[in-house]
């Protein structure tokens, strides 16, 4: 049995996936397998993986069915020990998986968090969770995932523990936002965790990598996977987070369509309105949206200005007023924020 199962979900990966492959393969620690799952690829992607030579890379290929489902296939014939999961154009450090599978072993920990750094259109170092290297407080790392930047929720900055990743596979009904659904249920069912303060994970920044608040369908999976979050954790008994993940939601998946550029004629845009006034009740009810709370907890804090114009959108009676509402307060808040308001997308 290998330490270490390295999943990489390929689909139309053929540019970078020979790259990346290799930089699983190069590895300094080599107990380890690759288990590459070719989702319907249309491209080469499956005949460069077939032309690696490695016994120890293992090629699934099935119809397309999405990165998680890609993923969780990968991840239910893993043998290793633990998992660690890469996307397939971006790298690793060559110690990525000795450097983690000795931590692990020196603090028993059931999942390892590590840095990542990005390359190609830029090139930032960005810290998942601040502090020294070894044991870390599990407690913090899950409010801190849920509420903040401080602790990163995506899953390539970390190596768990493969019976846990079993137990707790990917969302398959939602595409953005899987890694955030996913990853505090692996935190929570950790007995302990381990940090180690290096890059080991490298990202490709690249001309794809667009805002997630830019179309309808992907503010509607940021919905799905805030509100999976909410469900669980009703159902571990952290109450005291969901207010924070309400408020999370009011950012990450209403607040955009009012940023925007507020055109009927765009269809895109008119979905976006349907998809914020049906939940307008549900919004204007929560207690982060009350006009006088949030003044001293951050992390449930919504500005004055948005809770006023979510107000008056909800007492406008044509989709036209609510228009002229909209782009008004972005006349107003882009002055004084430098921001461009963008049309939205499908």
């Amino acid at each position: 049995m290998p330490k270490i199962s390295f999943v990489v979900p390929v689909y139309n990966a053929s540019k970078y996936l020979k790259e990346c492959i290799n930089s699983i393969v190069a590895q300094s620690f080599d107990d380890i397998e690759i288990i590459a799952v070719n989702d319907g690829s249309t491209d080469d992607s499956l005949e460069i993986l077939r032309a690696f030579s490695d016994k120890r890379i293992k090629i699934i290929d099935q119809k397309n069915a999405g990165a998680s489902a890609a993923r969780n296939a990968g991840i239910l014939v893993a043998s290793g020990e633990y998992i660690i999961c890469v996307d397939s154009d971006d790298l690793l450090d060559k110690d990525c998986a000795k450097l983690c599978y000795e931590m692990a072993l020196s603090t028993k920990a059931d999942i390892v968090v590590y840095d990542y750094e990005e390359f190609g259109a830029s090139q930032v170092y960005k810290v998942n969770f601040k502090g020294a290297d070894g044991i870390l407080d599990k407690k913090r790392y899950f409010n801190l995932v849920l509420s903040s930047n401080k602790a990163l929720p995506n899953i390539v900055t970390k190596m768990v523990k493969s019976e846990i990743f079993k137990n707790n596979l990917f969302p398959t009904d939602f595409f953005l936002g899987e890694d955030l659904a996913t990853v505090p249920r692996l935190v929570w069912s950790a007995k302990r965790m381990a940090k180690i303060n290096k890059a080991l994970y490298l990202y490709r920044r690249g001309e794809n990598n667009t805002s997630a608040f830019e179309s309808v369908k992907n503010i509607n999976d940021i919905k799905k996977s805030l509100n999976s979050l909410i469900k669980f954790c009703s159902k571990i008994g952290r109450d005291d987070m969901i207010k924070v993940l309400e408020a999370r939601k009011i950012k990450s998946a209403y607040l955009p369509v009012i940023l925007s550029k507020a055109d009927l004629k765009n269809p895109n845009f008119k979905a976006a309105l349907d998809f914020l006034k049906a939940d307008l009740e549900y919004i204007n009810s929560l207690e982060c949206m009350r006009l006088t709370q949030g003044w001293f907890n951050r992390t449930q804090k919504i500005r004055l200005k948005y809770k006023l114009i979510f107000r008056l959108i909800a007492a406008s009676k044509s989709d036209e007023k609510i228009c002229a509402y909209i782009n008004f307060f972005n006349s107003i808040n882009n002055f004084f924020s430098k921001r461009k308001t963008k049309d939205f997308k499908a």
